[in-house]
């Protein structure tokens, strides 16, 4: 079983397995042909960017250039009319300090500067290239290569425009001014149409040839913009991928790189992670294949097939000893093959059993047939002396009857006497019941008394209080007397008086004291004789229940015996009459005794051949292996 689960789990972990690989290495692949296309995308627009801006910048430069208007008679010898030294200024102040100088030069290489005195030097001598550009090639505009200004010392591009056949505006504009911010990319190179840098991510680039530090650059064509290369970078060779551009406004290219590794470092990271991910999901998988697949085919089959058809070709065969490892987890089809394995074996053993037991019980039943056939004479005679005493029994049952009838009218006077026994004890209970509420009654009332002696006993008490009292004031009075003398005699006669009078009160109180402690103490005794007569009585009461409840049991049972002789009356006449069926039924006995004698013959040989059809089925069985 383990076997085959590894087996399935390895085919299905490798089906899996395959199929995120490929997945996943489709989803490299599509993921990085688009980062290369978006890469591509983005040097093109910033090509675009670049081509748009610096023709902006040119463009808005030479419209001021154009502007100008100087003709020839704005020249006077060395020095220009004030028209045009005016224009020229205004030229300067519309170029918002871009520009490190402005002027005009004619035809004949004369020059003349802003301020409009003639530069002593002649420009067609000296062969400058915008003179050249402009008078010996007919160019209309100009732009130089970068050069570094003897004014200011920057670096400055010369630009000229030719406003008629004899006279053109030069303006020297800072590089800056017109590369600016586009200077400072770090993914891009602008050089002149001869090869000389303008703007480079690396410093020492600037003002070098570009065809010298990158050959190949040469091959860049309007029909070929993008080129992959390699080239050395701080000693070790790196990819690129760039895609060129021309201006030709200032016939300036412009080419935009970027590094290889950046194209494919977010590829690089999707497929890091989509094989994260792809390992996470791989596990996921596994996991969820081999439960659905311990749910739905192990655990259903239980087992491998082959092993499951190799034991179900062995039971065909009837060998039904071999022995199934795992039997304690078995489960589904293996487990329903052990168990039909082992039913099987049982039903055979049983069978083979039964074969025993129906052979040996055949022979059996040979002999018990045999003496069957003995017991049928003997029986003959028996049923004879059977018909004998059912007619001795007939006689009995009569007398029965009679005997039935004298004791059902014995029953019904026993309940006639039951019946007043109950009557006089019903009286007798309405008797006690009420002897039990007038003693109830009396000792309510003697409780009463007693009550009232209590109470007594608490006016006494008060009365004592009163008398101590007076004796006490008596007192009183006495000393005052004594303290008046004379005067106060006639009141200690008085006091002397009420003193002795408190005295016999409170004697006589005392006695009724006790008269009244000896009534409570008697009315108490007779409170608790009435409370134990009262409970005699209510004993007496509960017995009397009792013995009615006993005679009622005695009538029921009275009554049960006169219902039994009725059914014994009653059945002893049927007895009678059932003697008298019993004696026919005898006879018709005595005949079927005849017919069961010639049967058992039948049956003897029915038995013989049951004896030989259990040796044929022992010998179907043999061949099954136990």
């Amino acid at each position: 079983m383990n076997k085959f689960k590894l087996q399935i789990a390895g085919i299905m972990s490798g089906v899996i397995v395959i199929v995120v690989a490929l997945l996943t290495i489709f989803n490299y692949l599509d993921y990085r042909s688009n980062s290369v296309r978006l890469n591509k995308a983005i040097l093109k627009q910033q090509n675009v960017l670049i081509d748009i801006r610096l023709t902006a910048r040119l463009d808005a430069i030479t419209s001021q250039l154009s502007a100008v208007d100087i003709e020839l008679s704005d020249i006077h010898g060395n020095q220009l009319s004030s028209r045009a030294k005016e224009q020229l200024n205004v030229l300067y102040r519309e170029q918002h300090g871009m520009a490190d100088t402005v002027g005009l030069f004619l035809n004949d290489g004369s020059f003349y500067a802003q301020d409009g005195r003639k530069i002593p030097t002649n420009v067609k001598v000296l062969d400058r290239q915008y003179f050249k550009a402009i008078y010996e090639e007919g160019k209309t505009y100009f732009i130089s290569d970068p050069f570094i200004s003897s004014r200011s010392g920057k670096e400055v591009i010369a630009l000229a425009y030719r406003i008629n056949p004899h006279i053109a505006i030069l303006t020297a504009v800072y590089s800056n001014a017109i590369l600016g911010e586009i200077s400072r990319n770090q993914n891009q190179f602008i050089y002149t149409q001869n090869g000389t840098i303008l703007a480079s991510p690396y410093a020492d680039f600037i003002g070098k040839n570009m065809f010298l530090l990158r050959p190949f650059y040469r091959k860049f064509r309007t029909e070929n913009p993008e080129m992959s290369y390699t080239t050395s970078i701080n000693g070790r060779p790196v990819d690129f991928t760039a895609f060129w551009g021309k201006l030709h406004t200032a016939q300036w290219n412009y080419v935009s790189f970027i590094y290889d590794h950046e194209i494919y470092k977010d590829a690089d990271s999707q497929l890091r992670n989509s094989l994260a991910i792809g390992l996470f999901a791989l596990l996921a998988s596994i996991l969820l294949v081999l439960f659905i697949l311990q749910k739905m085919v192990l655990h259903p089959v239980g087992g491998a097939p082959r092993d499951i058809a190799a034991y179900m070709e062995i039971m065909a065969q009837g060998d039904l000893r071999q022995t199934f490892p795992d039997t304690k987890h078995a489960s589904g089809i293996y487990r329903s093959l052990i168990n039909l394995s082992q039913h099987i074996r049982k039903l055979i053993q049983s069978s083979y059993t039964i074969s025993e037991q129906v052979a040996s019980s055949s022979a059996g039943l040979n002999e018990v047939m045999a003496n069957s056939q003995e017991n049928a004479q003997i029986e003959l005679l028996q049923v004879e002396q059977i018909s004998t005493a059912i007619s001795e029994l007939a006689s009995t049952s009569q007398e029965v009857s009679q005997q039935a009838t004298a004791a059902e009218n014995a029953a019904k006077n026993a309940l006639n006497y039951v019946a007043y026994g109950q009557q006089m004890l019903n009286q007798n209970i309405g008797m006690s019941q009420q002897v039990n509420d007038s003693a109830t009654e009396t000792a309510q009332l003697v409780n009463d008394v007693r009550q009232v002696a209590v109470d007594i006993g608490s006016i006494t008490d008060v009365i004592n209080t009163i008398s101590e009292q007076t004796n006490l004031l008596a007192l009183n009075a006495a000393i005052e007397a004594a303290r008046a003398g004379e005067h106060g005699r006639g009141f200690a006669v008085v006091a002397d008086e009420v003193r002795k009078l408190a005295s016999k009160t409170q004697t006589s109180t005392e006695d009724i004291q006790t008269l009244i402690e000896t009534l409570q103490n008697q009315s108490g005794q007779a409170s608790q004789n009435m409370a134990q007569n009262v409970a005699l009585i209510q004993k007496s009461v509960t017995l009397v229940d009792q013995v009615k409840a006993s005679f009622t049991d005695i009538s029921d049972v009275v009554h049960s015996m006169s219902d039994i002789n009725t059914i014994v009356a009653t059945a002893a006449q049927e007895q009678v009459s059932v003697t008298s069926d019993i004696s026919h039924v005898a006879e018709a006995a005595f005949m079927s005794v005849n017919e069961n004698a010639d049967a058992m013959k039948g049956t003897l040989a029915a038995a013989t051949a049951l004896s030989e059809l259990a040796k044929k089925q022992r010998q179907e069985l043999s061949v099954f292996e136990l």
